[in-house]
């Protein structure tokens, strides 16, 4: 598959996913240029941090094989789950608190060091991608200093990078929020098409609490609706298929 015209059409249809019906031109022009190939695209997802690797294992055995899933995290129950996906445990930063700024040139200097350890693993598990998609908790340490690091490596593989992040409650406080902001902007650098939710912009009117579960669930529910309407729309083959599951993923 000519990648650079793939990409084209990925750029297109994330325009979709932000702006709505303005952008059904590029999801037509990806749509024909999947119709062209007799395989369809290989779709690889990318859980980074808990969140991230939580709605990886949701979409596994219905939407996606184990094997074209990759989980990333420094959390151990993360890794105990999801048989047959790729797993990559970051254990040197198992115990490193989350509470810091991650702005910190000499933090994100030692974590990416760090990373670079386990880039082989990375490109193992997904080289022979046409679409990567990388979802992620932004905030927080894992995901918020790793997935842009996911990003970066995946872009030497030459395929299409999709990243899919969550921005934290007002309530989580001023420094994840800052911290979610960083990640963002680093992530952005990476990757082909970016999408983000608010939390707090999804949160049910009316209600004045939350639980962890529950506000942890909505994110994660959220990035798999968000690779679900990328991906059914290219093994459908159908470009109307494909807005209306964008359309139905509310505040892209």
């Amino acid at each position: 598959m000519d990648r650079r015209n793939f990409t084209k059409g990925i750029i297109g249809m994330g325009a979709l996913l932000f702006a709505g019906s303005s952008a059904v031109a590029g999801v037509r022009y990806l749509y024909d240029l999947v119709k062209k190939h007799e395989a369809l695209p290989a779709i690889k997802l990318v859980g980074v941090g808990s969140a991230g690797c939580r709605a990886v294992e949701g979409l596994m055995g219905r939407h996606f094989n184990a094997s074209d899933c990759l989980l990333i995290s420094r959390e151990r129950s993360d890794m105990e789950r999801a048989e047959g996906a790729n797993r990559i445990f970051l254990q040197e930063i198992e115990q490193m608190s989350s509470c810091a700024s991650y702005r910190d040139e000499g933090l994100a200097l030692m974590i990416s060091r760090i990373f670079q350890s386990y880039e082989k693993a990375i490109v193992t598990s997904l080289q022979d991608a046409d679409l990567i998609i990388i979802m992620a908790g932004m905030g927080w340490l894992t995901g918020t200093m790793t997935a842009p690091l996911t990003a970066k490596i995946c872009r030497g593989i030459n395929a299409p990078v999709v990243a899919v992040g969550t921005t934290p409650f007002a309530w989580e406080g001023k420094l994840p929020a800052d911290n979610a902001t960083f990640g963002i902007s680093e992530l952005r650098k990476y990757a082909d098409v970016l999408t983000t939710h608010s939390l707090d912009q999804l949160f049910p009117a009316g209600e004045e609490t939350v639980t962890i579960r529950e506000a942890f669930d909505l994110g994660v529910n959220l990035m798999q609706q968000t690779a679900l309407s990328l991906a059914d729309g290219f093994h459908r083959r159908d470009p109307g298929s494909l807005r209306r599951h964008a359309m139905n993923c509310k505040h892209l």
